[in-house]
């Protein structure tokens, strides 16, 4: 997951940066490159960063934004490394819960989850409207 991250940020790098996708990308590398080192706080920031990548990148790639073909192959490969991180969002909230509230009890664990995939779907649907 970790290498698909960096791909992705490496990517998402390249776009131009009216975007805002150079920022998230940032993030997102970092992320990689911690959980490439074994930190377990990195996980959970590659798949929120690329939840939060797909949300920017999928309105420009739908509404024919990439103005030329290069663009749209890094918009494209960067869309495509981010993808995975949707099956993994379970897992990346339960890590972001821990990091936030220090153990795993449990109403805490499911408020933190629920509030957290909430986050993740307005952060994916507001570059829509």
């Amino acid at each position: 997951m970790a290498v698909l991250g960096l791909a992705s940020a490496l990517a998402a790098i390249a776009l131009p940066s009216s975007t805002q996708t150079s920022e998230i990308a940032a993030v997102l590398l970092v992320g990689s490159l911690a959980s490439l080192a074994g930190h377990g706080w990195g996980l959970a920031i590659v798949v929120l960063a690329e939840l939060v990548l797909l949300g920017r990148l999928m309105p420009l790639i739908v509404y024919h934004w990439p103005p030329t073909p290069a663009v749209r192959w890094a918009a494209t490969l960067a869309l495509a490394g981010a993808a995975p991180s949707v099956l993994l969002i379970r897992h990346a909230l339960a890590d972001a819960v821990v990091l936030c509230v220090g153990t795993r009890s449990g109403l805490a664990h499911s408020l933190g989850i629920a509030s957290g995939a909430a986050l993740a779907a307005w952060l994916m649907i507001m570059p829509l409207m």
